[in-house]
């Protein structure tokens, strides 16, 4: 009987240990210009039209920052959504999308920026600086 205890211990303290937690970012950049985002104190930049995935993310609360480009045709800009902010990580596994988008009228370039997760409200929460 000891020795099944010592078996379903050693068996359960591996397998706890060896999860993997596949905590995510995926930034997709359908806007007009170069984004470069900051976060967990690294810079990544995403090129006009294209993606980025970030791993390996521990679960607890981190910050964000965009830094934007804008057309050369455009002489004043605005954001719209929440370019910066907080993201919380509280489980594992967690998947977080941010898509850039834009649209200039005339001299006005717009940035759009959207953060959804595929947990609850409550599990990744977004706010703006």
């Amino acid at each position: 009987m000891k020795k099944n205890a010592v078996i379903f211990f050693i068996i359960v303290t591996v397998c706890g240990c060896s999860r993997y937690n596949d905590n995510k970012i995926s930034i997709i950049n359908e806007s007009d210009s170069q984004i470069i985002f900051n976060f967990r104190a690294s810079i990544y930049t995403v090129n006009s039209y294209g993606n980025l995935t970030i791993k390996e993310i521990p679960n607890g609360t981190f910050s964000y920052g965009t830094t934007y480009g804008m057309p050369s045709t455009a002489t004043s800009s605005s954001v719209n959504g929440a370019s910066s902010g907080d993201l919380a990580f509280n489980w594992d596994d967690t998947h977080v999308q941010i898509y850039y988008s834009s649209l200039q009228v005339d001299d006005e370039y717009t940035l759009n920026v959207s953060v959804t997760s595929d947990m609850s409200s409550a599990d990744v929460t977004t706010t703006s600086h």
